[in-house]
């Protein structure tokens, strides 16, 4: 177990029933959450009753290849739907490939069945419906409906349910996951509020919140990041400090590198693309991996035309497409106002989720991170004039300018009886001192005056 940090053994060898493990970017939450598995098989449960829900197949893959017993169930929540669906209905299950919608409208469609049927109806979505019973198709929204029903019916649960990536969980998966869970069912999820960037289809990072509260769940956070240098992790901390809505955290670099944080300003695409494939010839020897990320994917297609004809060690890709990854070199591109954040955006939640995009790219970053915008650009066959994003500027933490209290100027000691003079009232005489109150008598002609013993208009005679 001396592998493992303090803050990692504390996720690995929970006692509690449910636990919810908050995990930066880069603080080993894979390794946490295999090791949580086999620490749970190490206790003597029987591998069929254990769950494990991941997001993509190759992170199932992996954790299938890591742990003791491989007849533990790994699954997606399309995968592990699909397979109960399968295992309980009779009648064929073809899934929908092609449809006459398009890709907007099915991501409306999606969006609304994820978040339970909740609020406006799509436009169309009772003919896509309509469409999908005409021709016995099913989508995996419609999966995942009957799998609840099955689990409802047949009271399906399991002793221990791990969940990965939590934060990328939409409503119905967490209806799923709740119906799951029976009296003597231990949970345990991980994931990480600050990378939540699907909500366009439908994820909800505040399910997180939500189980912690319902399960009275204890929560843990990995701040440890074992990727990214000093200087990346100052970067990504202050941009993600100006989310509200998020559970508060700091990176904390393991590496003693300072590494090195380059914003630049272009006068144009085209220098900035010259500048990238400089910058990846200068250093390409002495790195092993690079990548160029972008908001857009019409970014990144002069970048690609370029890596694909050359043998590379450049992934050229979206940010959404690079979650996961890790380079020695990242390059993020276009980083202007109305591309990141999109112009598309309306809420304060939308504008966080853009900022947590750019938060992912840059924990993308081991050694060097690169961030680039530029003032013009050519868009349907005109030059046209942008910001440098507003997200930029947050990239540098604020300073805090603490301005020292003025020196006090201690003229004179003051004793009663002691004559001074005024400048405008002439000679007097101190009757009183009250700490820094002097308490004068300037005869009949001024009477009697309270002044501070530091006013400038008086000195002792």
């Amino acid at each position: 177990m001396k592998k493992y940090s303090e803050e990692q053994l504390n996720a690995i060898k929970t006692t509690n029933n449910h636990t919810a493990v908050i995990a930066g970017a880069g603080s080993g939450k894979t390794t946490v959450l295999i090791a949580r598995i086999n620490e749970i098989l190490d206790e003597g449960i029987n591998a069929e009753e254990i769950l494990a829900i991941t997001f993509t197949r190759k992170a199932a893959n992996e954790m299938v290849l890591r742990i003791k017993n491989k007849n533990v169930l790994i699954k997606t929540f399309d995968a592990f739907c699909y397979d109960l669906v399968l295992n309980y209905y009779s009648e064929e299950i073809k899934i929908i490939e092609n449809s006459p919608f398009s890709e907007t409208e099915i991501t409306k469609f999606n969006n609304y069945d994820v978040n339970l049927k909740r609020g406006l109806k799509p436009l169309k979505y009772d003919e896509y419906v309509k469409f999908k019973e005409t021709n016995n198709l099913y989508d995996f929204n419609d999966i995942e409906y009957l799998a609840l029903d099955i689990i409802k019916k047949h009271k399906i649960t399991f002793k221990h349910i791990l969940i990965d990536e939590f934060q990328d969980t939409n409503e119905l998966q967490y209806r799923l996951f709740k119906f799951l869970i029976k009296d003597q069912t231990k949970t345990f999820v991980v994931g990480d509020p600050d990378q939540s960037i699907y909500g366009f289809r439908g994820a909800n990072f505040r399910i997180i919140a939500k189980y912690i509260k319902e399960y009275e769940a204890k929560t843990l956070i990995l701040s440890n990041n074992y990727r990214s240098t000093k200087e990346i992790l100052i970067s990504a901390n202050s941009l993600i400090s100006n989310n509200k809505y998020r559970i508060k955290k700091e990176l904390i670099p393991i590496t003693d590198e300072e590494g090195k944080v380059v914003i630049n300003n272009f006068l144009n695409e085209t220098y900035e693309y010259e500048f990238i494939i400089k910058q990846y010839n200068e250093l390409k020897e002495e790195y092993k991996s690079f990548a160029i990320l972008y908001r857009n994917n019409y970014q990144g297609t002069l970048y690609r035309k370029y890596f694909q004809d050359l043998p590379s060690n450049m992934l050229v890709t979206t940010i959404h497409q690079s979650k996961g990854l890790e380079f020695d070199v990242v390059f993020v591109l276009g980083v202007n106002e109305g591309v990141l954040p999109d112009s598309k955006i309306k809420t304060v939640s939308e504008k966080e989720e853009e900022r947590r995009l750019l938060f992912v790219a840059i924990t993308r970053a081991k050694k060097l991170l690169y961030v680039s915008s530029s003032t013009q650009a050519f868009f349907g066959g005109m030059r046209t004039y942008q910001k440098q994003s507003s997200f930029i500027k947050q990239l540098t933490p604020k300073v805090i300018v603490k301005k020292p209290k003025p020196k006090e100027v201690i003229k004179d000691t003051y004793e009663i009886g002691d004559l001074i003079d005024h400048e405008l009232f002439g000679e007097g005489t101190i009757t009183e001192i009250n700490k820094k109150i002097l308490v004068i008598d300037f005869g009949t002609e001024h009477g009697i005056k309270k002044l501070l013993s530091n006013h400038p208009s008086i000195t002792k005679k």
